[in-house]
């Protein structure tokens, strides 16, 4: 009589395991660097929604070169207002003076 195996040994079970944990660390530097890009785009993204909210508000208002701006003054021209502007990064958004270009405290230019 002959006996049928059923199920998987110990081994066959620890060599899949190791496996996958190989795959897993062969893709998390792909997978840190992809976000990274992903963050890095949309910060620019919205820096450049800013300089064109800000374009906008300065043609409207007739402002010159220099003037301050307020989160308050571009809030109209913005989808959502400037205060719910999440930087991915865990930065900041400062809007400056007209004609300068708005930055991100994480150091992502547009």
């Amino acid at each position: 009589m002959k006996r049928t195996k059923e199920g998987f040994t110990l081994l066959e079970i620890m060599i899949v395991v190791a496996i996958v944990g190989m795959l897993a660390v062969m893709a998390s530097p792909s997978f840190l660097r992809t976000r990274d890009l992903t963050n890095n785009s949309v910060c620019i993204n919205n820096l450049r929604i800013l300089v064109t909210a800000k374009n906008m508000f300065a043609f409207d208002a007739g402002r010159k070169h220099n003037d301050p701006v307020e989160a308050h003054d571009v809030n109209p021209y913005l989808k959502h207002p400037f205060d719910q502007m999440k930087e991915p990064a865990g930065g900041d958004y400062d809007l400056r003076p007209i004609g300068h270009d708005p930055l991100c405290t994480v150091g992502h230019v547009y």
